[in-house]
């Protein structure tokens, strides 16, 4: 187990020279199993379609910060597109003074338009 986590630490460039505590090889584990996971996550969603299918259908139910957390998530493991697209669907459904509003009704001298 200790050389897992020291395979883990050296993919990062992070060398420890004194041994692990139980405790520290613990926290890495648990770090290491939430990455992949996530990971697992993300390649689900994108290689089956789901990213790219239920995106535009689920758009008026995120809200600001839960299509942020997704789109962030997407974009840690590389999928800018999918990302950028999940902003995008999403802002479509954003009301005036929501960070991600985009209409062609409100101006730049809207006092709700907040859209940059």
């Amino acid at each position: 187990m200790r050389t897992l986590v020291r395979r883990i630490l050296a993919r990062f460039g992070y060398v420890k020279t004194t041994p692990l505590t139980q405790d520290e090889a613990d926290h890495l584990i648990d770090v290491a199993h939430g990455y992949s996971a996530a990971n697992a996550f993300v390649e689900a969603w994108t290689t089956s379609g789901l990213a790219y299918e239920l995106v535009g259908y689920y758009d008026c139910t995120l809200t600001c910060s839960e299509a942020e957390s997704m789109a962030d998530l997407f974009r840690a493991f590389g999928y800018e597109n999918t990302a950028d697209d999940i902003i995008a669907s999403h802002s479509e459904s954003d009301e005036c003074g929501d960070s991600h509003h985009s209409c062609d009704d409100c101006t730049s001298d809207d006092e709700y338009n907040t859209a940059a």
